[in-house]
């Protein structure tokens, strides 16, 4: 029996979704992309789980906005939960306050300056046996990446895939022939996957009916 738990929090007026992913057995987490603190916070006491790390799939308000305060929220318990994403984010975390102004979004004062961890494509962490690894899936942002669980054929795709659609391709750090080149890469190499979406509901990706050119 399989000891993987993943819990979908919708969080904010956006619906962005937020994993939780831990082992059934340790108790030991993961949380990826999460928009607001509050409701993660109380999953993660109610549940007693031991937090690794904080996981962007790309640094976007609606999706990350949360980080800095789940951060604060569980220091007493956890005080070195690291915020990790893809190093090509980079440029976007000097841009994170002035983008969130210009859309209305309050940023807490708690929203670090930079991640705590930057990785490449492959970076791996480990729940006591359950392997979740990094690819690297350019397009919506530079650094956008999914998560994949290969043991149980499970890939988060944050905004790069969604069920009916993928994400804005219309943003000054998007990339189209980078986002078709991803989208073709998950058809062909993760179509057998279930995928968890940045918004939505899950869905297997060989049943995804995203056309290149849609934004959500």
């Amino acid at each position: 029996m399989s000891l993987l738990r993943i819990k979908c929090l919708a969080l904010g007026p956006l619906d962005a979704n937020c994993y939780v992913v831990h082992n059934a057995r340790t108790r030991s987490a993961l949380v990826i992309d999460p928009g607001e603190a509050e409701v993660v916070r109380n999953y993660i006491y109610t549940n007693d789980l031991n937090v690794k790390a904080i996981l962007l799939t790309h640094l976007h308000v609606d999706n990350a906005n949360g980080i800095g305060g789940l951060q604060k929220a569980c220091s007493q318990r956890y005080p070195t939960i690291h915020v990790c994403c893809h190093e090509a984010e980079n440029a976007l975390w000097s841009e994170y306050r002035q983008t969130a102004s210009i859309l209305g979004v309050s940023v807490p004062d708690s929203f670090p300056d930079q991640p705590d961890q930057t990785f490449e494509a492959g970076e791996v962490w480990d729940l006591d046996g359950i392997a979740l690894q990094s690819i690297h899936t350019p397009g919506h942002t530079d650094g956008s990446v999914c998560y994949v669980i290969h043991e149980e054929k499970i890939i988060f795709t944050g905004d790069t895939l969604m069920h009916n659609g993928i994400g804005r391709s219309d943003f000054k750090e998007s990339h189209i022939p980078s986002f078709k080149k991803s989208l073709a890469m998950l058809r062909t190499d993760f179509a057998e996957y279930l995928a968890y979406p940045g918004h939505g509901p899950s869905f297997h990706v060989a049943d995804a009916t995203s056309d290149e050119a849609v934004a959500y």
